[in-house]
């Protein structure tokens, strides 16, 4: 039997994180991370925004942001567009309950940077197969920035390597995302 997106969003994420974004180190600190089991997965099941915040909430209020962990907030149900899922992971992130200790970043099948061109390959470093928040402590962010010689350009150095990827790949890459 073919697996898919709903029937088992989990195997559909972890596929992701190995396929994508490990493979093609889009994260600074994603395959050190995973391979030493620091990030843990968490489903949002609800669909109405204000459960879902209240969900994090709760989820993060449990949680320490001083140990290495961070969390993929998998959200498989939710069936929001890209404008509005960006602008709720803002919110989020713009929460006095989050008291600046952890870092949001939105991942989406049609996510969007705004100020890149409609085709550029640049989208697809936070695309992902349903919408997905990762969650990461600041002190997390900060180590692993100080670990690159320049991290303010981690975006441009994602979009040269989606653009060395070639044509028949990536193909394939754009039927997963």
């Amino acid at each position: 039997m073919k697996k898919s997106f709903s029937s088992d969003p989990l195997f559909f994420a972890e596929l992701w994180v190995q396929e994508w974004i490990i493979k093609y180190n889009l994260c600074p600190f994603a395959k050190k991370s995973f391979q030493l089991l620091e990030c843990s997965y968490h489903f949002i099941t609800d669909c109405d925004e204000e459960i879902i915040q209240e969900d994090i909430f709760h989820f993060l209020d449990s949680k320490n942001h001083l140990n290495p962990n961070h969390y993929l907030l998998l959200l498989p149900k939710l069936k929001m567009s890209f404008p509005l899922f960006y602008d709720l992971s803002l919110a989020i992130q713009a929460s006095k309950r989050l008291k600046k200790n952890w870092q949001i970043v939105a991942f989406h099948p049609k996510f969007q940077f705004g100020d890149a061109p409609k085709n550029s390959r640049l989208h697809y470093v936070n695309r992902s197969p349903f919408p997905i928040l990762h969650v990461i402590p600041h002190p997390l962010v900060e180590k692993a920035a100080a670990t690159l010689p320049y991290p303010e350009y981690v975006s441009e150095q994602n979009e040269k390597k989606l653009q060395k990827i070639p044509d028949a790949e990536w193909k394939k890459i754009k039927l997963f995302l």
